[in-house]
């Protein structure tokens, strides 16, 4: 993850407490690295070289945090409200938000252990370790008119994943399209209606009148 002066990373456990981290604040970022594998299954058959692959999915994001403690004075209630923060008793939200591009993304996380923070010298360094079971990102909700020649949306995260379009008004045929132009289209029109399409990689689902349909 790119850290820079305009990014603030806040995390709000499931008590509502939150703490605040960015460059220049009193709880200094330096860093946000992240690690996601894929789980890989495969078997064996007699006499086969190698194996053969059966299934993949994604294991959860770790994410640590490193940063300090800046601030002359209270560096020891500042250590105190990291601990309470990221407490190991409980879940909690972890949010990034870019201060020029006005975006933000969130992904729950547990705290697999006690911040360890490291009074060096003349300042205090501190460690957190998240473990995220739902490996993903969420952005906002983005509400956008769209023109009669369509709008594109991309996915600039590190994993393949779907999303949820509602299209409200009037359309004729409305179609989705992916990147290799592989394209859905929805037979009917719409008039003054409401059409929710949920696109996963594996397919997708169509809600129109409280009816759902499996394309």
């Amino acid at each position: 993850m790119l850290i820079s002066r305009d990014v603030e990373l806040t995390y709000i456990n499931d008590m509502g407490m939150t703490l605040s981290m960015s460059r220049f604040g009193k709880f200094h970022l330096w860093d946000c690295r992240e690690q996601m594998e894929n789980a890989i299954s495969s078997e064996k058959v007699m006499r086969m070289d190698g194996e053969m692959f059966t299934n993949q999915s994604k294991d959860p994001r770790y994410v640590e945090i490193t940063g300090f403690i800046d601030a002359v004075a209270g560096r020891r209630q500042l250590e105190g409200e990291i601990k309470r923060v990221f407490n190991t008793g409980m879940s909690g939200t972890l949010e990034y938000f870019h201060r020029v591009d006005n975006k933000r993304y969130t992904i729950r996380c547990y705290v697999e252990s006690t911040p360890n923070v490291v009074w060096a010298n003349t300042r205090v360094e501190y460690q957190i370790h998240l473990k995220c079971l739902d490996p993903f990102w969420y952005g906002a909700e983005i509400t956008h008119a769209i023109p009669s020649a369509g709008m594109t949306f991309e996915n600039i995260g590190d994993s393949t994943a779907g999303f949820i379009a509602i299209l409200t008004g009037t359309a004729t045929q409305p179609f989705i399209e992916n990147g290799d132009g592989d394209r859905v289209t929805f037979v009917s029109n719409l008039t003054n209606q409401t059409l929710r399409i949920i696109s996963m990689p594996d397919g997708v689902m169509v809600e129109r009148n409280n009816s759902i349909v499996r394309i």
